[in-house]
């Protein structure tokens, strides 16, 4: 995976993925499970992981992160 998928991501939610989003994105374009990203990412649970992949697929005009992430896989 290159830092294309990251690129392709920011330019088509118009600039708006944070830092941490894309570090999100990053993590999980990889392939770490829920339980290393919320370990990497400092969150409480594996509930914010998947709030997260919510958030971040809605920003993307997707229904679910995977269907953005398979595109480049």
């Amino acid at each position: 995976m290159r830092h294309g998928v990251l690129d392709e991501a920011q330019r088509i939610a118009g600039g708006t993925l944070s830092e941490s989003e894309m570090n999100f994105l990053a993590l999980y374009c990889y392939g770490f499970s829920r339980t290393v990203i919320m370990i990497c990412m400092k969150y409480s649970s594996l509930g914010t992981v998947s709030n997260k992949k919510i958030q971040i697929a809605k920003k993307l005009g997707v229904n679910n992160l995977d269907e953005f992430v398979n595109n480049y896989r």
